[in-house]
């Protein structure tokens, strides 16, 4: 029988044995008991070592409750016949009979924990609960009267057995079947012993009726609570099987090798008393190891501290100033809270559009078209400095009106007037990442200097955008390209430009930042930006879900985990257009298709091949955005909602970008019914192509 790793280990690495090999464990619900009968072992020595289990079935203090119960009863019933009888054989024997069921039980109870049993567990344990409750029946005062001839008063076994049976469930007794037959037998013999006495036939049918109710009683609860527990167990118990069945990053696969070799180690401690030592320094090591690469921001940084081992003071300090790379310094002095006070001050000329302002974070379909139309096309401008005062970030941090104003401003005008890479974009990012923020754990744990790095670097994303991708400026040979070496081109100029806006007169939103403020702020929306970088996508989303893989809690309470997650959230912002409305997202899905096209119409003219997707005569539209969403924005989103748990985000962008998906997919169907006839239509007449060939008319007319 397989058995569970040792209680009280880290729970980080003790993902229990049965992750350890495939099964099929599907549960049958009217018995309640799995298929494979490996997994069904595994879930009974979960609920046995409590302390290991990984999927939080019971509690250790069910447990406790249980023991502190029987004590009490062995200490009140024993009390009770000594006060109640004179010394005698009869007293002896009694005493004996109620206490040496309850005395092996708890030596056998330790000798389990301990793992020094291994051998038939439940049914060694079903029997003790077995014994105690005969033990209590023949305390029965009728019994004592017929058996021992003694008419001293005694307290009645039915307290006893109505305490274990209701404490005992998943500690000695594992499933509802096993309760339900155990307690049945139980309250039987109880009558088949109380009936020859022939004392008060009504009492004892009374009491035989009471056990009775009680069993059916506690089965049923028994049977839904198992039920919970076990689906509970299936879903945990099936995580790692399927990592074998999708597509593993690297650092995915090496931690699931990590828990294999740990579930094997573990069989050999419980199994191996020679080399037991042995493979508990190889667990540790093991542990170790998992351990370092789930909570290592870089898992090649250098331990400065072993190499300036042996140095002198200032050789340590010009080793950890010109040689250790120091640009993710996380200042012990940044303790600021953020404030939840959200009602902006009369400033920055926004109050009339307060109304509209206070749906940012809270609508999800904010219509930042509407903005933009209402604010002479400055919706950035709007929206920056609403957002700055929405959260005081000009009071805590110092930050002028006039600085303020002037930064967004300076950004929004360095945004191109490009199809989709445009202010409104970069606002509506802003607007969309304000909402993952206060729909998310994120929120509760965010400092303010956090929140200002959020802010500006939703908003300086694209700043400067020409409107073409990465590999395009590769390809041409683009002077942006030749300045940042082809990697992350526009990402490195997007951060390095909005930093050079700051550096104009009076523009310099940040200048009133303490120095180790100012380079957290600067880390932060640096790192954040290039996160929107498409080619780092699978490293972010595989880390991410190694994370979430190996680790049964969420860490969200240090700056290098939020800034983690705040990465993934800028991205999920960037691509949110495909989880909006369908109105809107058909809005912005024009937008950028024509932007594609424009850079395609350009490949041609520059003789260069046509990048996938912005041939305006050969892309099929449905078909590039199903898949877009399909294969990239649907994994961003679930992986951080799996992380955040947020029921919010789960029904108003993961269940919108399912819907949008289905509807460009059966727009790509619909198109590939009409294109197999002669004469039919290109695109197909769907309802959804039907309304993005009228914006893209609506959009060549406001552009002639």
């Amino acid at each position: 029988m397989k058995t569970s790793p040792e209680p009280g280990r880290d729970s980080q690495t003790d993902r229990i044995l049965i992750e350890t090999e495939p099964k099929t464990d599907t549960l049958r619900k009217f018995s309640l008991q799995f298929k494979d009968q490996n997994t069904e072992n595994s879930y009974i020595m979960s609920l046995i070592y409590p302390k290991s289990q990984n999927f939080q079935t019971t509690k250790v203090e069910n447990h406790y409750y249980f023991l502190t119960t029987l004590l009490a009863i062995l200490i009140i019933y024993s009390l009770g016949y000594i006060f109640s009888y004179e010394l005698s054989s009869s007293l002896t024997f009694q005493l004996l009979i109620l206490n040496i069921s309850g005395i092996c039980f708890y030596l056998s109870y330790f000798l389990i924990q301990k793992q020094l049993l291994s051998i038939l567990l439940p049914e060694m344990l079903q029997f003790f609960y077995f014994s105690i409750s005969i033990s209590l029946i023949l305390n029965s005062k009728f019994l004592q009267i017929w058996i021992f001839n003694s008419t001293s008063s005694s307290f009645s076994c039915i307290f006893g057995i109505l305490l274990i049976q209701a404490t005992s469930k998943f500690v000695l007794l594992f499933t509802f079947r096993a309760f339900f037959m155990t307690n049945l037998l139980i309250s039987f013999i109880y009558l088949a012993l109380h009936i020859p006495a022939e004392q008060d036939l009504l009492l004892t049918l009374l009491e035989f009726f009471v056990i009775l109710f009680s069993t059916t009683i506690e089965t049923v609860k028994f049977y839904y609570l198992e039920l919970e527990y076990r689906e509970r167990y299936g879903i945990c118990s099936s995580d790692i099987q399927g990592k074998n069945k999708e597509a593993m990053t690297e650092i995915e696969s090496i931690t699931f090798s990590i828990q294999q070799a740990l579930g094997i180690v573990n069989i050999l401690i419980l199994t191996s008393v020679r080399y037991k030592a042995h493979m508990q320094e190889l667990f540790d090591i093991l542990s170790k190891v998992l351990k370092a690469i789930m909570t290592k921001t870089n898992l090649y940084e250098v331990d400065m501290d072993g190499i300036t081992a042996g140095m002198d003071a200032e050789d340590k300090i010009f080793m950890k100033e010109y040689v250790k790379d120091n640009k993710k310094p996380q200042p012990e002095s940044l303790k600021s809270e953020l404030r939840k006070t959200f009602e902006l001050p009369k400033r920055y000329q926004v109050e009339d559009l307060l109304g509209v302002l206070r749906q940012v974070g809270n609508n999800w379909n904010f219509d930042i078209f509407f903005l933009a139309e209402c604010t002479a096309n400055k919706p950035t401008t709007t929206l920056g400095k609403y957002a700055i005062g929405k959260y005081r970030l000009d009071e805590i941090f110092k930050i002028s009106e006039s600085a303020c104003q002037k930064f967004f401003e300076k950004l929004e005008s360095s945004y191109k007037l490009n199809p989709y890479h445009n202010s409104t974009h970069a606002a509506d990012v802003l607007s969309s990442f304000l909402f993952i923020l206060h729909q998310s754990i994120l929120f509760e744990n965010a400092t303010d200097y956090e929140i200002l790095a959020c802010i500006i670097a939703n908003l300086s994303h694209d700043v400067g955008h020409p409107g073409f991708t990465n590999r395009f400026l590769v390809n041409s040979r683009d002077s942006l390209a030749l300045t940042y070496n082809d990697l992350s081109v526009l990402e490195m100029m997007h951060s390095s430009l909005s930093f050079q806006i700051m550096q104009e007169p009076g523009a310099n939103i940040l200048g009133g930042l303490s120095n180790d403020v100012f380079i957290a702020v600067r880390l932060q929306i640096i790192e954040m930006i290039l996160a929107t970088d498409m080619s780092k996508h699978f490293d972010l989303i595989g880390k991410l879900k190694a994370k979430i893989v190996s680790s049964p809690n969420r860490p969200i309470d240090t700056p290098e985990h939020r800034l983690e997650i705040m990465r993934i959230a800028i991205k999920a912002a960037d691509v949110g257009h495909a989880a909006k409305s369908r109105d809107l997202h058909i809005k912005w899905s024009h937008l950028v298709i024509e932007e594609f096209f424009l850079q395609g119409d350009l490949e041609k003219a520059k003789g260069l091949a046509v990048s996938m997707y912005c041939d305006r005569e050969k892309t099929d539209i449905p078909k590039s955005q199903s898949g877009f969403i399909k294969n990239i924005v649907l994994p961003i989103y679930e992986s951080l909602n799996n992380y955040i748990a947020s029921t919010v985000i789960d029904s108003d962008c993961i269940e919108e970008l399912k819907r949008n998906q289905s509807q460009w997919e059966h727009a790509h169907t619909r198109k590939r019914v009409f294109t197999a006839k002669p004469g039919s239509l290109d695109m197909g007449d769907t309802p959804m192509l039907k309304t993005l060939k009228s914006l893209g008319s609506d959009f060549r007319n406001s552009t002639e």
